[in-house]
Formats: structure tokens, sequence, C-alpha cells
């Protein structure tokens, strides 16, 4: 008996002893809408953006800290202009991230506190309107639907601006979810052996007193 109450100190330990969240991984989704020209059917043309994925935070000198999307974005679009993929994975080096569709249109959304940070942090989406804009149009389609007048594909600099919404967690640790089980387990021992040392319950041992 001695042994059971000791693992149920180490389960609890197990459950206190470890950081609760990763160190300085994020995951981030949200959406981004623009609204464009009045010329989809006499009403605005609307691109509508759904963007997930994960950040973390690598040192490149002392106090400084670049953020990087790491590998398993995802990203779903609607409108005109079609479906947009991210750039890829790997280091945010400007103070926005990319997203392409097959035609080479641009969509940017910014960042707050990128490309340097003096410690890992949240990642900071400008939320609202003006956080996100499309930027380039190497289309027609593109151009006619959401740049001002005066444009000609291939145009760059367009800044159409849109509203970003969006959530962010931090990533729980494997290691803190492995000791949330080993407690677990160790406290459903240590339950289960005291209910045999009553002897197993009946049904009326569940009944109200």
């Amino acid at each position: 008996m001695r042994a059971l109450k000791w693992m149920l100190v180490a389960s609890m330990l197990c459950l206190l002893a470890v950081p609760a969240m990763a160190d300085g991984v994020f995951d981030v989704t949200g959406s981004l809408t623009i609204s464009g020209n009045d010329v989809c059917g006499g009403a605005a043309c609307v691109e509508t953006l759904d963007f997930s994925f994960e950040v973390t935070w690598v040192q490149f000198a002392p106090g400084q800290f670049n953020p990087e999307i790491l590998p398993g974005t995802t990203a779903s679009s609607s409108g005109p202009l079609g479906s947009f993929a991210p750039a890829g994975p790997g280091s945010i080096a400007n103070n926005f991230i990319q997203f392409f569709n097959t035609q080479g249109d641009e969509i940017d959304i910014s960042v707050l506190n990128a490309p340097v940070a003096s410690a890992p942090q949240a990642l900071q989406l400008a939320n609202g309107f003006g956080g996100g804009y499309i930027y380039g149009c190497q289309t027609a389609v593109c151009v006619a639907d959401f740049a001002p007048p005066g444009f000609v594909p291939p145009a760059f600099g367009l800044f159409t601006l849109g509203t970003v919404q969006y959530t962010e967690t931090a990533v729980p640790e494997a290691s803190t979810i492995l000791y949330l089980l080993i407690g677990l387990v160790l406290v459903s021992l240590v339950y289960w052996h005291r209910l045999g040392e009553r002897g197993r319950p009946e049904p009326h041992d569940f009944l109200p007193r």
C-alpha cells in the first residue's frame, strides 16, 4: 500500500513538474476577406482566404528571434481569383506572409512583430480591417475586380485592403501530454487497487443513499 501512495505522489508530480506549452510554438487559424470593385454582377467582388499554420521562433543572434512557419500550412479560398496557397514553410523574412494563386496573383497578410522579436511570443497578425491585402495582380481578372483605376497587368503595390480575423493558441508539448497520460494511469491504478481492497462494487453501491 505504501508503494501505491508513492505512485500517487509521483503522478501528481508528473502533472506539475513540466511546462504546459511548447517553447514558442503557436497554432494560428483565421480568415481574410477582401472586397473589391463593383463589377461582379453589380456587386463588389469578394475574395476570401482561410488559413491555418504553426509558427515557431528561431534565434539567430543574442536576444533576436525570427518567426518561422512550420511545414503543414493549409489554405483555402473562394472568389473570382481561384485557389490560393502559401508561398511555403520557412522564415517570415518581412512583415507579411505571402499567398499566391496559380496565375501569380498575390495576397499578403500583415505581421506586426516580424521579422525580428526579442523573445519567442505569439505571432501578432494585424487583426481587423487592413490586416491583409491584394498586393499584386498578374491577371486581367484580378486587375478588373480588385485594382484601383489606372492599373494594368502585371500590377504591383495595389494594397487593396481586407479584414483579418484570427485566433492563436500555444501548442502543448508532446512531453506534457505523455506525463498527463502517465499521471492518469497511475491514479487509475491506485483507484482500482483501493476498490479491490473493499471488494467488487455491487449495483446498489451506486444508488443514492
